[in-house]
């Protein structure tokens, strides 16, 4: 989304945003990555147009490699070591119903982005695995 402010500004949203930031860098900048350098303090938004924060093309453009490219690479480095959760039945090898039934149990911590550390899922991997290899009773 690009927009005008009243004064001529050009503005764009966070998905924009990203885009000329990856477009500039080269880094692999999501949405996500904006919003944390508006937490860092590193860019403000200029307004708010439907619940979406507008930033101005000129401080998008003023942010720093050195300043984005830490913030990606933390982003990169929780996707690797986490699982997304649609897909934890798929890595836990078990039915949805079996995956809801492991997290109640063991109630793993929720991070950022809707994922779940991978060392947090180690205990219901193991547990998932070996319900699969018990001998059934009969």
């Amino acid at each position: 989304m690009t927009m005008r402010s009243e004064a001529g500004s050009e503005l764009v949203g966070g998905h924009d945003a990203a885009v000329r930031l990856k477009n500039r860098t080269g880094l692999e900048v999501r949405r996500w990555d904006v919003e944390v350098l508006v937490d860092d303090g590193v860019l403000a938004f200029h307004s708010v147009y439907e619940n979406t924060p507008l930033y101005r093309v000129e401080a998008v453009d003023a942010v720093a490699v050195a300043q984005l490219a830490p913030i990606v690479q933390r982003r990169l480095d929780w996707f690797a070591d986490s699982v997304y959760i649609p897909n934890l039945p798929e890595y836990l090898g078990v039915s949805w119903a079996r995956c809801l039934e492991l997290l109640q149990e063991h109630a793993p911590r929720t991070g950022l982005y809707r994922r779940i550390a991978k060392a947090d899922l180690e205990p219901l991997r193991r547990h998932a695995a070996l319900i699969r290899t018990e001998p059934h009773s009969t």
